[in-house]
């Protein structure tokens, strides 16, 4: 399916811009992340929608691990599908594999993210949502994330 809202170029660069975002992303959600340097990815009212729960504000996106991140996690992009919605907002279907010490891999699913242009021409995240598929009951998913939640 072809969109309207930006010419072949423009499309092509919009691209290139929301793959490096989801890239980045993952390349920062790792141990010790540095959620300051992983907000300045998101538009300032973006949004961060923990698996299962609620939306918390981009300046809240330390909550997602909870004071509990894993000693080693990596998030593996695979596919990405990006979805124009107008000549400023566009959507995209990512599919990832996590691994982590404790399980490898540790969970997998899809991430549904929104994007932004802004004003200055670049593209933010504005809203991002993990869906968890899968996860090893042992893995930092089963043990921290959904320690808590009915099986």
């Amino acid at each position: 399916m072809t969109d309207t809202y930006l010419t072949g170029i423009e499309r092509a660069v919009a691209r290139s811009e929301i793959t490096e975002l989801v890239y980045a992303y993952a390349n920062m959600a790792v141990e010790k992340a540095d959620f300051a340097g992983m907000a300045v990815l998101f538009t300032p009212d973006g949004e961060f929608v923990l698996p299962g729960g609620p939306a918390v504000p981009i300046s809240e996106i330390h909550k997602v691990v909870n004071g509990q991140e894993p000693n080693f996690i990596r998030h593996h992009i695979t596919t990405i599908h990006i979805t124009f919605t107008s000549a400023t907002t566009a959507e995209a279907d990512c599919f990832a594999i996590v691994y982590t010490d404790l399980a490898r891999p540790d969970h997998w699913g899809r991430t549904r993210d929104s994007f932004k242009r802004m004003d200055d021409g670049r593209w933010l995240i504005s809203r991002k949502q993990p869906i968890i598929e899968g996860y090893a009951p042992e893995g930092w998913v089963g043990t921290v994330l959904m320690a808590d939640k009915p099986a």
